[in-house]
């Protein structure tokens, strides 16, 4: 168990090493600097309509964390975060997502205004998709269930593994709202370390794409 421990943190600072190298030899240091600013990526009025309580939302961000996420793990959707969709108090929709301190001042599962939330996404990158209604839940909606995890407090976990015990990853929190059923039948992992692919929530047998910017 000890050598394992020791694996994990060597293993994250080889797998961010060849993360930097790749995206500074293919973008350049004007990537690094933050140059390539963007404008955010908005949804269209029709889709704010259309949106439902307990939507899921995907999309690829501008840090270079979020970069390094999808060239290196791969992940042919391209995204590098998700979050899922709550009506706000007053009106609109807000996003629950857990974020690292490195990008957030607030570390780890939080709420954001859904107009903040994309404007950190890259232009046409953002995807909304909805759980078929023959796989809802039936005790408490996915909408009650993130709250629920909200006012848990949890931090981000940087371990990335499956668990609340070091905290809750951005994938994470889906994992800890979705029925049982759909999780058993549709997640794809990353190996080594097991994380959760965004490709997950993509599958058509349980969900369906309410809007796709891609």
């Amino acid at each position: 168990m000890k050598s394992r421990w020791i694996f994990i943190p060597v293993a994250g600072i080889i797998f961010l090493a060849a993360g930097f190298f790749f995206l500074f030899t293919n973008y350049g240091s004007g990537f690094i600097s933050g140059s390539n600013a963007s404008p955010g990526d908005p949804l269209p009025p029709d889709v704010l309509t259309r949106i439902q309580s307990g939507d899921i939302i995907m999309r690829r961000g501008t840090s270079f964390v979020s970069s390094m996420i999808v060239e290196i793990l791969g992940d042919p959707p391209g995204f590098s975060h998700c979050g899922i969709l709550v009506p706000a108090e007053n009106e609109g929709w807000q996003v629950i997502h857990s974020v690292s301190r490195s990008l957030s001042d607030l570390d780890g599962v939080q709420i954001e205004a859904l107009e903040s939330f994309v404007r950190n996404s890259i232009p046409g990158s953002t995807t909304l998709v909805r759980l078929r209604s023959s796989f809802a839940p039936t005790d408490q909606s996915l909408a009650d269930r993130a709250r629920t995890i909200l006012a848990q407090g949890y931090g981000f976990d940087n371990l990335f593994r499956l668990g609340v015990e070091n905290g809750v990853y951005c994938s994470e929190l889906l994992w800890l709202i979705l029925p049982s059923q759909v999780l058993a039948e549709s997640l794809k992992f990353q190996e080594p370390g097991h994380i959760i692919r965004f490709e997950s929530f993509l599958d058509d047998r349980f969900y369906e794409v309410i809007y796709d910017a891609r």
